[in-house]
């Protein structure tokens, strides 16, 4: 008789859609060792975007009481049936206060557990928002803000105590949690191209740059300075061009589904990612693949992780509208292939070994 597979839960939120592309990847190659299964208590409807879970529990629509009461059921459930718990952005199955409790219960019964930190779960939102204010001074060395909040902090102290292993998505990260490992953000090329598909042909008008800019929150990436130089742009040159800039709601989160997105990059010639983080995210990889010229500010220090003959026009405020220009020059042009940047995808950002799971 084999050895019994580890059964291993992913959850509980889906940031950067990893779930369903790190159970695949499991299933796939390591069946003989792992089984993986999935977890989420908050999931989006499937005219945003449709994925698919082994425990799904909608809490948003839910009392208090009973999100409580879900909670604690499937956590009793789970200490029975997994080996190891693999948690996004530091969201557990208890609540946030019961962290603690529920961290030292895996330990006594001897699970295994993962942390995989991507951003703003650890990055605090006051930093951002004194780094967007004070983006120029940035740039000359001054950054003496605190990167993260005390609820933050608490976060990375019950991680460090407790887990086996601890992983960041973007290595500005490293800064913050001193012993995480960085990887890469992994994106499910077939599953991308598949879906991809389901959209139908975008109308494109030759004589025409189309330029997008589709964050899930502006002040993350900056928006303010992305939009005042499309602006200066149109103000200062002659170029035809269409900005596919998704309408903001009041809460300055632009309203936009997945499948909307896919639309856009199919539409796009440029695509800029971000102003302020200093690293590039899923958006900028996906638009790589589309063939796309991605445009993403990375920090001086950061640059020492950028993967070889990286596609991305690596900019910063300072010289974005110039970046622009050059971009917009070299399409009306033709003069560039970007067909190698799939290959470039390829190689750097598709999961190749398990390192990242015990």
């Amino acid at each position: 008789m084999g050895k019994r597979r580890k059964k291993i839960l992913f959850g509980a939120v889906d940031i950067g859609w990893r779930i369903e592309h790190y159970s695949k990847f499991i299933n796939e190659n390591f069946s003989n060792k792992l089984e993986p299964y999935s977890v989420v208590y908050y999931k989006l409807p499937s005219s945003q975007y449709e994925t698919n879970y082994d425990y799904e529990y909608h809490l948003n629509e839910k009392s208090k009481v009973i999100s409580w009461f879900i909670r604690f059921s499937f956590f009793s459930r789970a200490l029975f049936m997994f080996d190891i718990f693999y948690f996004f952005s530091g969201e557990t199955l208890l609540t946030r206060k019961l962290r603690p409790f529920e961290l030292r219960i895996y330990k006594l019964l001897n699970k295994k557990i993962i942390f995989h930190f991507v951003g703003s779960d650890i990055r605090s939102p006051k930093y951002i928002d004194w780094k967007t204010k004070n983006i120029i001074s940035f740039l000359k060395g001054n950054d003496k803000k605190e990167k993260s909040e005390k609820w933050q902090k608490r976060l990375i102290s019950d991680a460090e105590k407790y887990a086996e292993k601890i992983f960041v998505s973007t290595p500005d990260l490293l800064s913050i949690v001193k012993n995480a490992e960085y990887i890469p953000v992994f994106i499910d090329i077939e599953n991308f191209y598949s879906d991809l598909k389901k959209i139908e042909p975008v109308k494109k008008n030759n004589d025409v740059i189309y330029i997008l800019h589709a964050p899930s929150n502006k002040r993350l990436k900056g928006s303010i300075y992305i939009e005042k130089v499309l602006e200066n742009i149109v103000k200062n040159t002659n170029y035809k061009i269409e900005f596919l800039l998704p309408k903001k709601n009041g809460t300055g989160t632009y309203s936009i589904s997945r499948y909307k997105l896919f639309e856009y990059y199919k539409k796009a010639d440029i695509v800029i990612d971000q102003m302020i983080i200093g690293w590039y995210g899923l958006q900028a990889i996906e638009a790589l693949l589309t063939e796309n010229i991605v445009i993403s500010y990375v920090d001086a220090e950061l640059k020492k992780y950028l993967f070889d003959d990286c596609p991305v026009k690596v900019v910063d405020i300072n010289n974005l509208e110039k970046i622009i220009i050059e971009s917009i020059e070299v399409i009306k042009e033709n003069k560039i292939n970007l067909k190698k940047q799939i290959g470039w995808v390829k190689k750097y950002h598709t999961i190749k070994d398990y390192y990242f799971i015990l």
